[in-house]
Parts: C-alpha cells; sequence; structure tokens
C-alpha cells in the first residue's frame, strides 16, 4: 500500500486562498477611484462675482469692443509699492544695534530716529579729541607768548647797539688827540659786535618762533579735525529717517552687527515708502490685455 494514500489530504480553505486575496484587490480598487473622484466626477457650477476695489469718485465705464457688446473689466494679480522705489534709512558708521526704535507701519518724519548703536567707544573718543585739542591750544598760547616777547628784546638789544657806537664815535677824537687811551675805544668797538650778533640773533628767534606758530596753528587744526570727526562719528550713532514716510519692514534687529560691503542691505536698517507716491504692478494675462 502506498503511504501518500495513508496520510489524509487538508481540508480546502476557500474563503483564505480566494476571498483575501478579492478583498486586498478591492480595498486598492476603492482607494485608487477615492483619490481620483474629483479628476472623474463632472464639474459642479459655481457662481463668481468679480470683486474690484475702485475709488467712489472716479466711475469706471465697462469697455464696448467694435460690435457694441461690452467687455467684462480685467481682473489680475498685483500688488502695491512704492513709486518709483522705497527709501533705506541706513547707518553711516560700523557697529552694533542698540535699539529699533520703530515698528512696522509707524510713521516716520525726517530726521526722526529709528535706530541707536552702541556708542561708548564713540563717546570716548569724543573726550580724547577734546583734551587733544584743549593740550594742542595751550602749546599755541605759550609759543605766541614767547614770540610777542621777542620784538621787546629786539629793540632792547638795537637800543644798546645805539649806544655803544654813538660812545664810540664820541671817544674816537679823544683817542686822536690822546686825551683817551685806545684800549677802552676798542673794547667797545667789540661790545659793539657782540650787540649786533644779538639783534640778528633775536631777530633770527623771532622767525623760529613764527614758523612754530604756524606749525602748532596747523597741529591745532588737525586736532579740530579730529575732534569734529568724533563729534560726527557720535552722532551717526543714532540712524535716522531721510523721509517724512511710512516704515515697511524692520531690516534688522538689536544686536545685529553693521558692516559696510558685507551685502546689499548690510547697512541698512528700515525701508520706508512715502504713501503719497505709491504705484500698482499687475500680471495681466496677454490675452485679457489684447
Amino acid at each position: 500500500m502506498n503511504i501518500d494514500e495513508r496520510i489524509p489530504m487538508p481540508p480546502r480553505r476557500w474563503m483564505t486562498r480566494l476571498g483575501l486575496p478579492v478583498l486586498v484587490i478591492g480595498a486598492a480598487t476603492g482607494l485608487l477611484l477615492g483619490t481620483m473622484w474629483s479628476s472623474i466626477a463632472p464639474a459642479r457650477s459655481v457662481p463668481v462675482a468679480s470683486a474690484i476695489v475702485r475709488d467712489v469718485d472716479a466711475p469706471i465705464e465697462p469697455v464696448s469692443d467694435s460690435a457694441g457688446t461690452a467687455d467684462a473689466l480685467v481682473q489680475a494679480p498685483g500688488w502695491v509699492e512704492p513709486d518709483p522705489f522705497g527709501v533705506y534709512a541706513g547707518a553711516l558708521v560700523e557697529g552694533v544695534v542698540e535699539d529699533v526704535l520703530v515698528l512696522e507701519g509707524d510713521s516716520v518724519t525726517a530726521g526722526q530716529p529709528v535706530a541707536t548703536l552702541v556708542d561708548d567707544e564713540a563717546r570716548i573718543a569724543v573726550q580724547r579729541a577734546k583734551a587733544n585739542v584743549l593740550h594742542l591750544q595751550a602749546e599755541l598760547l605759550m609759543t605766541e607768548a614767547e614770540r610777542d616777547q621777542v620784538p621787546v628784546r629786539i629793540t632792547a638789544a638795537r637800543t644798546r647797539v645805539a649806544e655803544l657806537v654813538d660812545e664810540i664815535d664820541r671817544k674816537e677824537p679823544l683817542v686822536e688827540q690822546g686825551a683817551v687811551a685806545a684800549g677802552p675805544v676798542e673794547r667797545l668797538k667789540i661790545r659793539l659786535e657782540s650787540a649786533r650778533a644779538e639783534v640778528k640773533r633775536l631777530e633770527l628767534e623771532q622767525n623760529r618762533l613764527d614758523a612754530s606758530v604756524m606749525d602748532q596753528q596747523a597741529h591745532l587744526a588737525v586736532g579740530e579735525a579730529e575732534r569734529d570727526d568724533a563729534l560726527l562719528r557720535l552722532e551717526r550713532m543714532t540712524v535716522r529717517s531721510p523721509i517724512d514716510g511710512v516704515v515697511i519692514e524692520r531690516l534688522i534687529s538689536p544686536g545685529s552687527v553693521i558692516r559696510f560691503g558685507n551685502g546689499e542691505h548690510s547697512s541698512h536698517v528700515v525701508h520706508i515708502y512715502r504713501p503719497d507716491k505709491l504705484q500698482v504692478r499687475a500680471d495681466v494675462p496677454l490675452a485679457s490685455a489684447a
């Protein structure tokens, strides 16, 4: 007897073999139909009303073609922008932003502060520049006082020369007559030469002091320019609006670093537009434009 004939065959489960695959295929078909239903189903008719914003004082008349049929106004997406362009309030010095004083939508006036930068170093630079100016002014005053004393000394030296010349002129005839010894007169002539040399030295000293005064005046002018530059830098630590307008957007936040040459808006603080200078840009379809 064959062994295969003694082993009974297991019962056939038709539900598992056929029902389960049919159920999976049906679920997949239903899911596919559900996702495609919006494309298969017929389109629903929906009424559409055009909304057009216009000035009530300027009525819009419908445009008629050559056949006398009134055409509908063209509706197109677009946006409103400054005309001809917006204005940026930018920082004029590099630094770290301490505070931004305006928000989007705020009205600003020309010269109004819109942001401040950290100004500790700028204030110290102003104090240093002012102290340097005071120092240079003091040096100039001392040099001018010294120079102003030289003419008096020159006058005294020239007077001494005149006295010696007069004394020599009076004693030389006496020497020729033998009434006075020649030695004292010769010593007077030596003293005269020394007095004339002193006059020459004082005249050169006056020229030197005049040049020194001019040099110190130049140094003082440089110091005053540096002081003014420090004051200007301190003033520019406050960023101000260049025009009257409304803030479109803020481009920085407190703690931002202003650095020139680091991008298009690296020094810009806020973007401003003028409400009375606006224009509309719209993407009109070519067919509607024709």
